[in-house]
């Protein structure tokens, strides 16, 4: 005798799970605690997919009130479902959001939540705590500090907000310096200490500037002016300094200048007066300290000569010149049509700007690439004169070769098209690229096998496509130089 337990009569559904959670917050807390049952089904109430799993996790997207539905199942009893549900309310976080506002430029700063929350817990980064809502507080000295909320809705969803705040002083200062005493331009530095959010130059003739580090230029009027700088941090709190600025003008420097005909030598001479001391820069990095001086350069180009002058005032002077030493370079290229013997001048001169080119004893041009075509053959010397404003010329001569095109013509008397490679076709040498002939083949009975009209030939002794036989045939070849040639050419394979 034996008992089966079929389990029909105990078959419930039934989970523990929160009363509450936090929006977006995965609840993974839920138990289930059915009996006697084989498969599940979850129904979380907020048109989210239902689960199957024995013991799931969920996770809401909206805060709310939402019912948890769980329908337990087992096929082989009579009683083959059983549901059980509860509720469950889902509240939003707690918004730790804040602002800060530092009051009179102190070390008191004021903070003001943004969010309703029930409960907060500040803590400074200075060792102090507060549970007031929005505090003042005051912090002991300069320097960073964290400060870190922590705040609850009365949900149990609480969050946390992290700021870093400088608690700084700022002060005003700067420091200038000039590039030359003319035209008076100055160039001041922002020095100011502190965590700075503007800043803002007052400077002469009623201009203003906000660059950290501007350039001002004073012109040319010497004399005493006041400058001053504001500066601003992000509290608002301001800090101003002013100075005398001092400005020197010399106008007393001058120098002559001159370049020696057609070559890269310069002359300078000081003409400056009321000075002390002086020196050169010259752009190919020489410098001197005498009077006047004397210089070749290496090459012709655009040269610059700076003068600095010292009259034992506060600053120097200086005076830059930029100078052209132009020497031209001739030079040339050309190409030769051997056909009609025309040859044509490319001009590859340099610093000049008028040309004179001399083709022989009479003919002559002054185009900057010219043409020119010699009509018997010889050797000519070509000079191109490469003429500079500055007077100055450079010339340059090549010879060149004319030749009359003359020809060796070979007509031969016999070919042998047996694809040997070896004398396979009816070949004309010798004829001229420049001329145009005409070539007939007749075989003996008059009628015409070949023609063709060029400046080559080669008959390869077939006619429509067939090899002739064997044999003698008449050609007549004409050319403009050579005339009318008549000849008989012999095919043998």
């Amino acid at each position: 005798m034996f008992k089966i337990d079929l389990g029909i009569s105990s078959l419930r559904a039934g989970f523990t799970a929160p009363a509450l959670a936090c929006r977006g917050t995965t609840i993974s807390t839920i138990k289930n605690t059915s009996s006697k049952a084989t498969a599940f089904l979850w129904d979380f109430g907020d048109s989210s997919p239902v689960s199957k799993d024995t013991t799931p996790t969920h996770t809401y997207a909206h805060a709310g009130t939402y019912t948890i539905t769980l329908v337990a199942i087992n096929p082989i009893g009579c009683r083959v479902t059983d549901t059980f549900r509860k509720k469950i309310t889902i509240y939003e976080h707690a918004n730790p959001a804040f602002t800060v506002k530092r009051t009179n430029c102190s070390l008191t700063v004021h903070f003001t939540q943004t969010g309703q929350n029930t409960s907060t817990h500040w803590a400074f980064g200075d060792g102090t705590h507060s549970d007031t809502a929005n505090p003042a507080h005051s912090f002991p000295g300069q320097g960073s500090y964290t400060i870190r909320l922590l705040v609850d809705s009365g949900t149990s969803c609480a969050d946390t907000q992290f700021t870093h705040i400088n608690i700084k002083g700022i002060k005003a200062d700067f420091s200038d310096s000039f590039e030359t005493c003319s035209p008076g331009k100055y160039h001041f530095q922002d020095l100011s200490t502190g965590s700075l959010k503007s800043r803002l130059w007052y400077l002469p003739f009623a201009s203003t500037d906000t660059a950290k580090n501007p350039f001002f230029d004073f012109g040319t009027v010497p004399g005493q002016f006041t400058v001053s700088l504001v500066v601003m941090d992000s509290f608002g709190c301001k800090d101003s300094v002013a100075k005398k600025i001092t400005v020197y003008v010399n106008k007393n420097i001058s120098f002559l200048d001159s370049v020696y005909h057609c070559n890269t030598q310069v002359f300078v001479k000081n003409q400056s007066t009321g000075i002390k001391t002086l020196k050169w820069y010259l752009s190919d990095g020489t410098t001197a300290t005498q009077d006047s001086l004397t210089h070749t350069f290496p090459t012709d180009s655009t040269i610059s000569i700076t003068l600095i002058t010292d009259s034992g005032a506060v600053c120097a002077d200086t005076l830059k010149k930029t100078i052209k030493i132009s020497i031209p370079k001739a030079g040339y290229g050309y190409s030769i049509d051997t056909c009609t013997g025309k040859v044509s001048f490319t001009n590859k001169s340099e610093g000049a700007t008028a040309y004179t080119w001399l083709f022989d004893a009479n003919d002559t041009a002054t185009q900057p690439s010219p043409s020119f075509t010699f009509t018997a053959k010889g050797q000519y010397p070509v000079k191109l004169i490469a003429h500079a404003a500055s007077g100055c010329i450079d010339t340059i001569t090549h010879v060149i070769s004319i030749s009359n095109g003359n020809h060796k013509l070979f007509i031969p008397n016999v070919f042998t098209p047996n694809a040997d490679g070896y004398n396979n076709t009816f070949l004309i040498t010798g004829l001229s690229p420049c001329d145009t002939y005409n070539l007939a083949i007749y075989n003996r009975w008059g009628q015409l096998l070949y023609h063709a009209r060029g400046n080559y030939f080669s008959w390869d002794g077939i006619y429509q496509g067939r090899k002739l036989p064997e044999g003698a045939y008449y050609y007549v070849f004409n050319g403009r130089k050579e005339g009318r040639l008549e000849g008989i050419v012999t095919v043998i394979y």
